[in-house]
């Protein structure tokens, strides 16, 4: 579980005999206005929660594609390494390289 924000409980009261809670959500989670969601209510440290599950599925990146990428990069990185241990200038203009300490 993953915390994604802070936000009040308002109300909106589309009748004026109905009157519903409102949650909003951060602005990145817009792509689920207009989806349905199951909502359940349940306890996270003896506090009460509700979760609110969606029908898409989310598929998880396998532990060898992560590690395959993840050795990619490592090896673009050591491509860039001189043998001693310097990373090489990709400028030809020795005038536009800074001198580090």
């Amino acid at each position: 579980m993953q915390f994604i924000g802070k936000s009040k409980i308002g109300k909106i009261a589309p009748k004026p005999d109905f009157i519903y809670p409102l949650i909003r959500l951060p602005p990145s989670y817009l792509d689920l206005v207009g989806k349905s969601a199951l909502v359940y209510e349940t306890n996270q440290n003896g506090k009460r929660a509700l979760l609110i599950t969606f029908d898409e599925v989310i598929q998880p990146i396998s532990l060898n594609d992560r590690l395959s990428a993840l050795e990619k990069t490592v090896e673009s990185l050591l491509k860039r390494q001189n043998p001693n241990g310097l990373v090489e200038i990709r400028t030809r203009d020795l005038r536009r390289v800074k001198a580090t300490s």
